[in-house]
């Protein structure tokens, strides 16, 4: 919702075309952080957030009252983000080694 309301703010007679193209790219970026393991699948939320970074950049680049959002969509972010790590470790104590061995 961010990329869209933030893209019809710029003065371009097709604003989409701005947040196709960051969406394209953050979206391959953000699908590299993707890997599966197993049965496992890892970096979901990193994708995420690379996104919800780049939705609050853009709203930053436009200024004025988006300014506003961005910090507001910010603290969403990070408040969110903690609450699932808080839920998460309690939920699967084990998902989260305490320690890592390398061997070579």
């Amino acid at each position: 919702t961010l990329i869209c309301e933030v893209s019809k703010a710029f003065n371009d007679p097709s604003p989409g075309r701005i947040a196709a193209g960051i969406i394209t790219g953050i979206g391959f970026l953000g699908a590299g952080s993707i890997l599966r393991i197993g049965t496992d699948v890892k970096g979901l939320t990193t994708a995420a957030s690379i996104w919800a970074t780049a939705a609050i950049g853009m709203a930053v680049s436009v200024g004025g009252a988006f300014l506003y959002v961005a910090i507001a969509s910010t603290i969403l972010t990070l408040v969110t983000l903690s609450w699932i790590d808080k839920i998460e470790r309690r939920l699967i104590p084990t998902g989260h080694p305490s320690a890592l061995l390398v061997t070579l």
